[in-house]
């Protein structure tokens, strides 16, 4: 009932979830929590109770854990007042649930996973606000890919708060419906899907076995046709669905950084990426990239996101005046050198890009901090050194990647000196 009664955005703006995340106004961290926490005594006999949860696995030291916890709380708070029928669950890995996290195999924190009456079903790798929370539990209710018999349903559907929409045409059985409803399932979380079979709006559609990709309505603009199409074969409509999502101007999040790592050269925007609190500066810095990418998209490529998805890529947080940081990623991986303070504007942006094509900018290694006098046996590699010792010498490497803060990591210092 919940996936069928969501609807499209409206005039004002706010969509299904935005609407379920202000019936919470009296929200206080810590008061009248509706996250149940159980342990390695309770896990096993109270899970298969709950037909569907969301079930957070955390340590209490863990900072990524900490900035979790309210928002998975506020969530939990809005599916139990809207009567959402998702249960939303807390185990401790380091005390009382340790051997829980190492049975769900939980090995990073924090980890999220949807349970179906107690089986473990999929792990959840999305944005983790109270809004993306929301968005996901109910995108894991009811059917996978909606069936649409009109037209009004059609159009409601095709336009979205966010997702991409994809919906299969089909006038009969084939191998491409079949795996269409398989992906459907296997992707519900990131992506809504619909199916047609109704002749008539079939003509409507305008496609007949196939898949028609739709952009969200918030991101669609005159440089790029909002849909796409696929007829291929069904082996390769996997791919489709992936490569789809990437537009002429792509958004960097967890979904989207495997594509943008081939996706080189690759001219990224770093900034606050946010269609809702900050849409018309997000906006501005789009609409010149779009026009930018519209003359040079066979040559580089383009995208945008915050530091928070973008730190790998730019990990200088030295802003120029407009609030925009350009880096460059060569095919190799490496950064070309672009100043810092550039202002960043239409004329600005096409000349780094012209220079690139051109040669006249250099890709060089990330710059990184200075690499340490070398001390002991267990040798500290930065970036400016990782390629002549990891990779380029003539011995086998064992190397640690590591958090300072994480409690695991500082325990397996003088484990890891002893066996070097």
């Amino acid at each position: 009932q919940w996936y069928q009664r969501r609807v499209s955005i409206t005039a004002g703006g706010k969509d299904d979830v935005d609407r379920l995340i202000e019936t919470v106004d009296d929200f206080i961290y810590g008061i009248d929590s509706k996250v149940v926490e159980l342990d390695d005594d309770t896990f096993r006999k109270e899970m298969p109770k709950f037909d569907t949860a969301l079930v957070e696995f955390i340590a209490p030291w863990c900072p990524h854990c900490k900035r979790l916890t309210p928002n998975f709380e506020m969530a939990a708070k809005v599916v139990h007042k809207n009567d959402i029928p998702v249960t939303f669950v807390k185990v401790n890995c380091d005390g009382p649930g340790y051997h829980t996290c190492h049975d769900a195999n939980a090995d990073i924190y924090p980890t999220l996973k949807l349970f179906r009456a107690g089986v473990d079903e999929r792990r959840y790798y999305g944005e983790r606000t109270p809004k993306d929370l929301v968005r996901y539990v109910l995108n894991m209710l009811g059917d996978h890919a909606k069936v649409i018999g009109n037209q009004a349903d059609l159009d409601k559907f095709t336009v979205s708060d966010g997702e991409y929409m994809f919906v299969g045409a089909f006038e009969s059985d084939s191998s491409l419906k079949t795996e269409f409803l398989k992906i459907a399932e296997q992707q519900r979380e990131f992506n809504r899907f619909a199916i047609v079979t109704n002749p008539e709006l079939l003509k409507k559609v305008g496609e007949t076995n196939a898949v028609v990709a739709y952009q969200p309505e918030f991101l669609r603009n005159k440089w790029e046709p909002h849909y796409k199409v696929f007829k291929g074969e069904s082996f390769d409509l996997m791919n489709f669905v992936k490569l789809a999502k990437i537009d002429l101007v792509g958004i960097i999040n967890k979904q989207s950084v495997p594509i943008f790592e081939v996706a080189r050269p690759l001219l990224i925007t770093t900034f606050d990426v946010d269609f809702e609190v900050n849409r018309k500066h997000t906006n501005y810095v789009r609409n010149r990239l779009l026009k930018l990418a519209s003359e040079y998209k066979d040559k580089v490529s383009f995208c945008m996101g915050d530091l928070n998805m973008t730190h790998w890529y730019a990990p200088d947080d030295r802003y120029n005046d407009t609030g925009v940081l350009m880096t460059v990623i060569s095919k190799e991986g490496w950064e070309y050198t672009v100043p810092k303070d550039l202002p960043f504007n239409y004329e600005n942006a096409k000349k780094v890009v012209e220079d690139i094509i051109s040669g006249k900018i250099e890709a060089k290694p990330f710059q990184s901090e200075e690499p340490p006098v070398q001390k002991k046996r267990v040798q500290r590699v930065v970036a400016k050194t990782f390629h002549d010792i990891v990779l380029s010498e003539d011995k086998h490497t064992l190397i640690e990647f590591f958090s300072p803060y994480c409690g695991h990591c500082k325990a397996l210092i003088p484990i890891y000196n002893e066996l070097a």
